[in-house]
């Protein structure tokens, strides 16, 4: 008799766990579907896999031998230039110089007391490498006071 009642259950069981997102759906909700001509901006990594991908299946890549014979190929298929030319709009975030061009300000508003004791000490002829250690992290983290 437990059996079949342990039977019983498990199949009322599996009956429910079948029914359960159906009875938990929200039918309010309106169904949206997506296609493939929607117009997303795709990010640069997958820029470039498509470039990649595009360039190992293209019919001339065994002629080419190269740099610029890939950058005329690339250049010949309208194709693979738009991809190129959707990858010259992002902005690469990397400058010539080797400063760094974007400043710390928690960084620098955290060291400007140690910078300015520093100052105060070098002034009143007690030791200076304070002030030169936060200049030097200053000049580093491009602070406003350096």
């Amino acid at each position: 008799m437990f059996r079949k009642g342990l039977a019983v259950a498990v199949i009322l069981l599996f009956v429910g766990v079948a029914f359960a997102p159906t009875i938990n759906a929200d039918i309010d909700k309106p169904i949206v579907e997506t296609t493939q001509e929607e117009d997303v901006t795709p990010t640069p990594i997958v820029l470039v896999l498509q470039l990649m991908t595009k360039l190992r299946n293209h019919k001339d890549i065994q002629n080419v031998e190269t740099e610029d014979n890939v950058i005329r190929l690339i250049e010949s298929d309208e194709e693979l230039n738009s991809i190129v030319e959707k990858l010259q709009s992002f902005d690469c975030g990397c400058y010539d110089d080797s400063r760094l061009e974007w400043p710390f300000p928690l960084i620098c508003i955290l060291l400007l007391p140690l910078w300015t004791l520093g100052l105060i000490a070098f002034f009143m002829g007690g030791p200076d490498w304070i002030g030169v250690l936060a200049g030097l992290l200053g000049t580093t983290f491009n602070c406003f006071w350096v």
